[in-house]
């Protein structure tokens, strides 16, 4: 499907203009991230206005939707399939930017350091995997790498379940003081979610249209690991919300 995805948006003017205003959004909101979780983790200063940027990610979507509306308008029986995809492509790049505007609030809602907080260590970690992801997503995208995206699919999983195990623990064990607990819950959900539209734009990469957004079903999740990682553990068919 990929390979036809991009052979059809390399026929259409306004369709390769849509796609290189996608993977515009694309880094847009991954600098975006960067930012906001420099300033959460490390208190590292913002140097521009998320809520810009934001803004404009919201503008090039709406640009990408006309243009895509306009080809079809000129060419109704063609790549029609490329058009759906790119259009549900945008919108997980556009969420992209939103929950990097929600990092940037929690921080401004939390100046303290975040070194002393339990979860420290872990939303780290979490964090830097997610940062790959971007860079393994936007590759999948430009240069049509399958095995890229199927690492994103998979660490998404462990990313996923990461998150949920810090929430799970504060609810259990009431780790730390309030105002911590929140932080360290609200930033474990935001992670997910980054997390999750980042599989969804992979996901192009290795579906038809109608399971972009869902874990392959050629292979299970035991295949999935073992051809990245070379072992395989846990339930092997488990969609993300």
């Amino acid at each position: 499907m990929f390979t036809r995805f991009f052979r059809a948006l390399s026929t259409g003017d306004l369709l390769q203009s849509a796609l290189k205003q996608a993977n515009s959004m694309l880094q847009i909101s991954e600098e975006m991230f960067i930012a906001v979780t420099d300033l959460l983790l490390y208190r590292k200063p913002l140097l521009y206005d998320i809520y810009r940027q934001d803004q404009e990610i919201n503008r090039m979507e709406m640009e990408v939707r006309k243009k895509v509306l306009e080809h079809l308008s000129l060419y109704p029986k063609q790549d029609i399939v490329a058009s759906l995809t790119l259009t549900t492509m945008i919108v997980s790049v556009e969420r992209l930017g939103d929950y990097s505007k929600n990092i940037y609030e929690l921080a401004s809602l939390y100046p303290e350091s975040f070194d002393g907080a339990p979860c420290a260590t872990d939303l780290v970690e979490q964090t830097k995997k997610v940062l790959s992801e971007f860079g393994l997503t936007t590759r999948a995208i430009k240069h049509e790498l399958r095995d890229d995206a199927q690492t994103v699919l998979v660490m998404h999983r462990s990313i996923s379940q990461a998150c949920d195990q810090i929430v799970g623990n504060y609810a259990k064990s009431g780790v730390g003081n309030a105002k911590e607990a929140v932080m360290c819950v609200l930033y474990s959900r935001y992670l997910k979610r980054t997390s999750a539209h980042l599989m969804n734009i992979a996901s192009i990469a290795l579906n038809p249209f109608d399971r972009i957004g869902f874990y392959p079903l050629k292979a299970t999740k035991a295949e999935e690991l073992e051809s990245i990682f070379g072992y395989a553990s846990g339930p092997e068919n488990e969609d993300d919300e």
